[in-house]
């Protein structure tokens, strides 16, 4: 099992053993302590036993986790910005895709199976994993609301995009992976998978070459696990954003409609095209540059710096000490 398939799987066994409440705005009549949740052997088991048992298995501390996470649903109420269901549906649909692709090479089977394999079903890991989600993205969309970024920012970002040439690259991308179709239970000489893959790129290169279109030569290739590349196009292509032996190919190449050799990178080949390379100024692209930035994921010190305002206005008070 992958560590970030453990990892969720970890955070959701806590959830699961957690009140049901626990990614819920906080009510106003709490239930019945001597609500029957469960009997054995003819013997009542209630709501409040359960409770005794939970601080007993998990302790103090997730109790102030469980207070925090209200906290932090409370602040975001407050300043307009709730968690939606689509905002959790959308969250949870993209860090499950992340996971399937980068460690179970796009195997949905796989995904399940680990679950499953813990216990779980698809739709109750699901349920748990979004029930925790609730609280963190309330805490992005508080700290995206309250972004702002400067002139200063922008520019920076303008230099770091294009640098002293103040040059815009895009062009097109095959990938060729050496490890396609392996089977996670062997051992292959990695020499012979080297080879395959570089057959391949050549095989594409010469296609590509006589005119071949790039439809149907993506159709041939391998998904190339970047968020850079959109079907196989790259708007704008930035240093090291896929290596530096791509970098290195891209400079050698100065003429639109001309492709690069097989490139080597870290699981296989590229062939790269390029489609153009156009100059840019800070005004023109002042605006969209703001907006990237505005849009990007909350980074940690961001988060934090929310929760502990969260915390902070929340007062939050601690009662039961044992």
């Amino acid at each position: 099992m992958s560590l970030v398939t453990s990892a969720l799987l970890s955070l959701a066994t806590l959830l699961a053993l957690a009140p049901s409440t626990a990614a819920a705005t906080p009510v106003a009549t709490p239930p019945d302590d001597d609500q029957i949740v469960g009997r054995v052997g003819g013997v009542d088991l209630t709501r409040s036993q359960y409770a005794e048992w939970l601080l007993e298995r998990l302790g103090i501390d997730y109790l102030e986790t469980w207070m925090r996470e209200h906290a932090a649903l409370q602040l975001a109420e407050a300043e307009g910005v709730p968690p939606t269901d689509e905002q959790i549906d959308a969250t949870w649909d993209s860090e499950q895709a992340r996971i399937i692709a980068s460690f179970h090479k796009g195997d949905l089977s796989a995904f399940h199976k680990d679950i499953e394999g813990r216990g779980y079903s698809i739709e109750s890991f699901t349920r748990l994993r979004k029930a925790q989600l609730r609280a963190e993205v309330a805490l992005a969309n508080v700290a995206l609301a309250r972004r702002s970024v400067s002139d200063e920012e922008v520019a920076a970002r303008f230099d770091a995009m294009f640098g002293a040439e103040r040059e815009v690259t895009s062009a097109q991308v095959l990938f060729f992976n050496m490890y396609k179709d392996v089977d996670p239970g062997t051992r292959p000489d990695p020499r012979t998978l080297k080879a395959t893959a570089k057959a391949r790129a050549e095989e594409a290169l010469a296609a590509w070459s006589s005119g071949a279109d790039f439809t149907l030569l993506q159709k041939d290739s391998d998904k190339l696990g970047s968020e850079f590349v959109s079907d196989g196009f790259i708007d704008i292509y930035r240093k090291d954003m896929l290596g530096v032996e791509v970098d290195q190919a891209l400079r050698r190449i100065d003429r639109p409609g001309e492709i690069s050799p097989p490139i080597v990178v870290w699981d296989g080949y590229v062939l790269i095209r390029l489609v153009e390379v156009r100059t840019v100024d800070l005004d023109t692209e002042r605006e969209g540059i703001r907006a990237e930035l505005m849009a990007l994921p909350p980074n940690s010190a961001e988060l934090s710096a929310v929760q502990r305002d969260a915390d902070e206005r929340a007062e939050l008070e601690l009662l039961l000490l044992h």
